[in-house]
């Protein structure tokens, strides 16, 4: 009697073990994830950090040509 209750607790602490492995092996799989989604993230962002810095560099440098051809259309209308 006694011996049938130890045989079932070791596998119960058996069965628990197993699957306090696998929620460890699925949580170490699941932070791996989402360590490769945040740098794919931050990949992401600094690209677009990059293009619109360019964005604004282009549009500071098309500025002066913009002034100059508003300037001649003003002066056409009169």
């Amino acid at each position: 009697m006694v011996a049938d209750e130890v045989k079932k607790l070791a596998k119960n602490t058996s069965d628990s073990a197993t699957s306090i492995d696998e929620i460890v092996k699925d949580l170490v799989s699941k932070g791996q994830d989402l360590l490769e989604s945040v740098q794919d993230l931050s990949k992401t962002t600094q690209f677009i950090e990059s293009s619109l810095s360019n964005i604004s560099a282009n549009f500071s440098s098309l500025m002066p040509s913009i002034e100059t051809l508003g300037a001649l259309l003003r002066g056409l209308r009169y």
